[in-house]
């Protein structure tokens, strides 16, 4: 049986929060012997969303940069965060990187600081802190009167549901194929339910096939559409 699982998406432009940067004076640590330490700088955090942010780093050439086995950031939600913590790592040696922080939690204070690792000790840079957005969450209705969960995700809005939906934006209905020769060789819109079992649609919403997806007719909500690859693309990255 080929199915297709629909999330829908409409653009949204979203104002990005202002880091609040807690220190803009480089200052390193050196953990363990060696005699030089290459320069480590963190980069102020950008495009700071709910669950994730952007930061990063840079590392000098001079101290032994050359020897550095892996740099990157490393942060927590106390200050002064270190390797033991959360760590994004970014290559090695010197030079600049972006390190992209996910799996944040909204409406929370993180520090961050640059690290660089060489086989002497980790040298760290100085530390900067962001608070998390709080989640812009909505809600949309179908046509059958189902309502779903929005949320903001960068500059785009998604369903956090899957969409249950019988019947077109329009009121035309989408039939309802339980046969599994029959979904094989259809030709127009249809949907299916996870093991037939209309118990699913709560946790699971309904299956549609690409005809559904594509009907000129429209499946999505009004105001919403099916998501182009591209826009999938953008919520990845």
């Amino acid at each position: 049986m080929a199915l297709t699982i629909l999330l829908f998406a409409c653009k949204k432009t979203e104002t990005l929060l202002l880091p609040d940067q807690e220190s803009t004076t480089a200052s390193s640590e050196k953990k363990g012997g060696g005699t030089t330490s290459p320069a480590v700088t963190t980069t102020a955090a950008s495009v700071i969303l709910s669950f994730g942010a952007t930061s990063g780093g840079s590392v000098s050439a001079s101290g032994g940069g050359s020897s550095v086995t892996e740099r990157g950031v490393c942060f927590n939600t106390s200050s002064n965060p270190t390797i033991a913590n959360s760590k994004v790592p970014s290559g090695s040696g010197p030079g600049t990187f972006t390190s992209i922080l996910s799996g944040l939690t909204a409406a929370t204070t993180y520090y961050v600081r640059a690290y660089a690792i060489k086989s002497t000790g980790t040298t760290y840079g100085n530390q900067i802190s962001f608070t998390t957005a709080s989640p812009n969450y909505g809600t949309v209705t179908d046509i059958d009167g189902n309502v779903y969960t929005t949320i903001t995700i960068g500059t785009q809005v998604w369903t956090v549901e899957n969409l249950k939906t019988t019947r077109y934006r329009n009121g035309v209905s989408i039939p309802n194929v339980t046969d599994n020769a029959a979904w094989a060789t259809q030709t127009t819109g249809a949907y299916s339910n996870y093991n037939n079992d209309e118990g699913n649609v709560a946790t699971y919403g309904r299956l549609y096939n690409w005809y559904a997806a594509t009907d000129a007719n429209n499946i999505a909500p009004s105001g919403w559409h099916v998501p182009s690859y591209a826009e999938w693309d953008v919520l990845r990255n």
